[in-house]
């Protein structure tokens, strides 16, 4: 297993500046900048990191439940002036936080972070960066949807909206599927991991989230 681990350190170390010079690449490509993602999971953060921007986003290092992620963003402006709370569920090993709205309650799971103080810290810090004349909806589902959830989708009140899920059968503008999903070795995350210890790509390389991003808004 020590072994193992060294290799794998080593491996990393080597294809850091060939990964590196790949994702400048992608950042060559992109014309809109100072853009904000809301995303239900780290896809929104890892694109940021790829693309070494500014994250305009408090939906860093964090989840949402499918039900919960909709909810937020269905209503996103009057969420984001509600304050934040902690939520004290002993079943998690990683802090919670809690924002209500009209009697709905969106649960956020801040997995990524050492305490809820800090996790707090950083969700006002980047709530305040948000760009509502600049914004992107990502949601990743691995898992067959229904028309009526697809629909809900497309009716958020946003231009540029992507879900990410396993496959697109009812022909949507707004979805983009990934074979990942239906892969024997799925795990959560799996989306966001390098291809191969040497691959230059995660898989989520395998969408063009730059061609999103340099989308206009139309108006």
């Amino acid at each position: 297993m020590f072994v193992y681990k060294l290799w794998r350190k080593i491996v990393y170390s080597i294809m850091y500046l060939p990964r590196k010079m790949f994702y400048n690449k992608l950042k060559k490509k992109l014309i809109n900048t100072d853009f904000t993602i809301i995303s239900s999971d780290c896809f929104g953060g890892l694109v940021y990191h790829n693309l070494a921007q500014r994250f305009n986003s408090p939906t860093i290092n964090l989840y949402f439940s499918q039900t919960d992620f909709i909810n937020f963003v269905s209503n996103l402006k009057e969420y984001l002036s509600k304050e934040l709370v902690e939520v004290l569920d002993h079943n998690m090993n990683h802090p919670v936080g809690k924002l209500s709205c009209d009697g709905v309650d969106v649960v956020i799971n801040f997995m990524h972070y050492s305490s809820f103080e800090y996790a707090k810290k950083k969700w006002d810090e980047r709530k305040n960066r948000v760009d509502f004349q600049n914004i992107y909806i990502i949601q990743t589902l691995p898992r067959d949807l229904t028309r009526e959830y697809i629909e809900t989708f497309e009716n958020l009140p946003f231009d540029n909206k992507l879900l990410i899920t396993k496959n697109n059968r009812f022909n949507s503008d707004c979805i983009v599927s990934h074979p990942i999903f239906s892969s024997k070795n799925y795990k959560p995350g799996k989306i966001l991991e390098y291809k191969s210890l040497v691959s230059l790509k995660r898989y989520m390389d395998d969408i063009d989230y730059v061609k999103f991003l340099n989308k206009k808004q139309k108006n």
